[in-house]
């Protein structure tokens, strides 16, 4: 089963790193790559996907603007939240705009294939990090 994905990041050359890692994987097809909030929207009306990778600060819209847009053009496409920051506050309003996984910066490309897969086929990807944030807010610890 062919996987489309997306990747919005304004940094080119992990958005190339990507693109790269992936193409070991014959399921994924990387459709279009954007570079703001603004670029991804533009194509993804266009080419809708199965996936998209979206970092978090990008110029002219940021990726938690770009998430809630895009929910409001498609409930269905699952969003993997990319980011080197880490804040409790921004991964809870996330999950509520109905991320369906999160990675920080910096994982292996089978960490992002994996993500990837199990977005599309249970529809959610959380780790360590996300999963205590839950609990927290579940157990108001």
């Amino acid at each position: 089963m062919e996987i489309k994905v997306a990747i919005a990041d304004d940094h080119r050359l992990f958005r190339m790193a990507i693109v790269n890692g992936l193409s070991a994987y014959q399921e994924i097809n990387i459709v279009f790559e954007a570079e703001d909030g603004i670029d991804l929207l533009e194509k993804f009306k266009a080419n809708p996907v199965d996936v998209i990778l979206l970092d978090m600060e990008m110029p002219k819209m940021d990726g938690m603007t770009a998430l809630k847009e895009i929910r409001k053009i498609d409930q269905e496409v699952k969003i993997i939240i990319c980011t080197a920051h880490y804040e409790e506050k921004e991964m809870l309003e996330l999950i509520e705009e109905k991320a369906n996984g999160y990675l920080q910066k910096g994982p292996d490309i089978e960490t992002i294939h994996t993500a990837i897969q199990s977005c599309v086929h249970i529809g959610f990807f959380f780790n360590i990090v996300t999963n205590s944030i839950e609990l927290k807010s579940v157990y108001h610890i």
